[in-house]
């Protein structure tokens, strides 16, 4: 079974979504039912894999059969340093939007393992202070949500920082959210360590999940790119 989800397929360019921590699929359909007149939209479900390296290669290793060259990737915090790494072992990708988070570093790496062993009371005050979860959710689907985001947490504590080189092909677009309490819209400007083509930030309205709340703009920020 692929873990790539084909929610549109007309032979249009292809936007590749990679969702946040604990993303699912219904979150992202109606950017399907948006964009579908101007892309083919394809959503990363996850593989499950024991850490970072062994996620980027099952990942690359699918893509590879499906990729066309002028592929949009668009990843969403947890999402968007997988289009970064992906980005490295796909030389074709020449279009990245890098959403809703800042550039690997040690310190990042180590917020990620910090939240990855919470208890889960204290993350789920973390989730809901970044508007990860709502409060009116019921208690077992909390409970799956918590559990799904947290292991992907863990994940991104076993990022491979020695791999994270400079991209010469592709460019770079950041984009955030104004109340954004986890990327800081200041050290958004560092993705240019890591690409040779940098694009103006692009600062929305809302907190972390801008791309739900305000989603109109961030579709049409997209069509733009096409």
């Amino acid at each position: 079974m692929s873990n790539f989800l084909k929610f549109s397929e007309s032979g249009k360019r292809q936007l590749i979504i990679f969702p946040h921590a604990g993303g699912l699929p219904f979150q992202y359909q109606a950017w399907s039912e948006k964009l579908s007149q101007y892309f083919d939209v394809i959503y990363c479900h996850r593989p499950k894999s024991h850490n970072w390296t062994h996620l980027i290669e099952q990942s690359s290793k699918e893509l590879k059969s499906l990729l066309k060259s002028d592929a949009i990737f668009f990843g969403h915090s947890m999402g968007a340093l997988m289009a970064y790494y992906l980005s490295l072992e796909l030389s074709e990708v020449q279009t990245v939007v890098l959403s809703g988070m800042n550039p690997p570093t040690r310190d990042q790496k180590q917020r990620f393992t910090d939240l990855a062993n919470m208890n889960l009371d204290s993350f789920e005050k973390f989730l809901l202070g970044v508007g990860g979860i709502a409060e009116s959710i019921n208690s077992n689907a909390k409970e799956s949500i918590l559990f799904s985001t947290q292991n992907d947490f863990k994940l991104l504590g076993s990022l491979d920082l020695e791999q994270a080189k400079v991209i010469s092909k592709a460019k770079a677009y950041p984009v955030t959210g104004i109340e954004d309490k986890i990327c800081q819209v200041s050290a958004l400007s560092n993705w240019n360590q890591h690409f040779n083509e940098l694009a103006a930030i692009k600062v929305f309205p809302g907190d972390h999940f801008f791309l739900f709340s305000h989603h109109e703009l961030v579709h049409q920020y997209l069509v733009e790119l096409n």
